[in-house]
C-alpha cells in the first residue's frame, strides 16, 4: 500500500536499523563489529579520537545489505518510492552525527581532547522524520531526474518522503484498518490522539501480582499474591 503512513514506516524502519546496529557495535553486543575508531579528521587541534564511538559505517553497511535482500523486485513506481523513502531514513541518521569531546589538562586547561562520533538520540531522528511525514508529497510519475507531484507539477526534492495513494480514514473500520473502537490507549494526550477525539472508556479490572516477597534461607524467595485494581482505557 502506497499511503503517506507507509512512507514514514519505510523511513523510520531503515533509520532504526542503522541507529540500532551502530549502537550495538559500540557496546560490544555484536561479534562482527567494534566501536568506531576513525582517525580521518585532521589533528589541527590538540585532540585525538578516543573513547568508543558509534560505528556508523557498519550500521550503514549492514542496513543497506539487509534491505537490498528484502527490497521489492521490479522497477514499478511503488518499488522506486519505497526505496526512496528507505534512503531518506538512512540519510537522516547519517546527517545527524555529532562529535563529542572530553578535555584533559592541568588546572582545567584543555591541552588534549579525546573525541568520538556519536549518533543523535533516536527521538531526534524520529522527530525529523515525523516532520517530513507531515510534508510528504503525493506523486504519480517517477524518473531518475524528476518526480511530478499531483496537481501542480512541482519538482520534488530528494529529501522529501513520497507516497502514491490517499490515506483512508484509519479511525473507521475499513479493509485497510480495524478502526479504533476498543483499542487500548494511555490516559491523557495519547488517548486523545489515538481515539480520534471520540473519547474513551475507563474500566477498573482486578490484577494479581506478587507482593511482600522475602528471601527464605539461601536461595529461595517467597511471595504473597496481592489483588490490585488497574484502570484500562479503551477508545469508544
Amino acid at each position: 500500500l502506497g499511503f503517506k503512513e507507509t512512507s514514514y514506516l519505510y523511513a523510520i524502519s531503515s533509520a532504526g536499523l542503522v541507529h540500532s546496529f551502530a549502537h550495538a557495535c559500540s557496546r560490544g553486543i555484536l561479534d562482527r563489529c567494534t566501536c568506531d575508531i576513525s582517525k580521518r579528521l585532521r589533528n589541527k587541534e590538540a585532540w585525538k579520537w578516543g573513547s568508543c564511538g558509534d560505528n556508523i559505517r557498519y550500521g550503514l553497511k549492514f542496513t543497506r545489505k539487509f534491505l537490498r535482500r528484502a527490497k521489492r523486485s521490479g522497477k514499478d513506481l511503488r518499488a522506486k518510492i519505497d526505496q526512496h523513502n528507505t534512503n531518506i531514513g538512512i540519510e537522516v541518521v547519517r546527517q545527524n552525527v555529532n562529535r563529542t569531546c572530553k578535555c584533559y589538562g592541568v588546572s582545567g586547561s584543555c591541552t588534549t581532547r579525546t573525541c568520538w562520533r556519536q549518533l543523535a538520540p533516536f527521538s531526534k531522528i524520529s522527530a525529523i522524520l515525523k516532520e517530513k511525514y507531515e510534508k510528504a508529497v503525493r506523486v504519480n510519475s517517477f524518473s531518475e531526474q524528476r518526480l511530478n507531484s499531483i496537481g501542480d507539477n512541482l519538482r520534488v526534492k530528494h529529501n522529501e518522503l513520497l507516497y502514491i495513494e490517499k490515506s483512508p480514514n484509519f479511525c473507521r473500520r475499513t479493509r485497510y484498518s480495524s478502526g479504533i473502537s476498543g483499542r487500548v490507549c494511555m490516559k491523557g494526550e495519547n488517548c486523545k490522539v489515538m481515539c480520534c477525539g471520540r473519547g474513551y472508556n475507563v474500566e477498573s479490572i482486578d490484577v494479581q501480582k506478587h507482593c511482600s516477597c522475602n528471601v527464605i534461607s539461601c536461595c529461595h524467595v517467597r511471595c504473597k499474591i496481592c489483588n490490585t485494581k488497574h484502570e484500562v482505557h479503551t477508545c469508544k
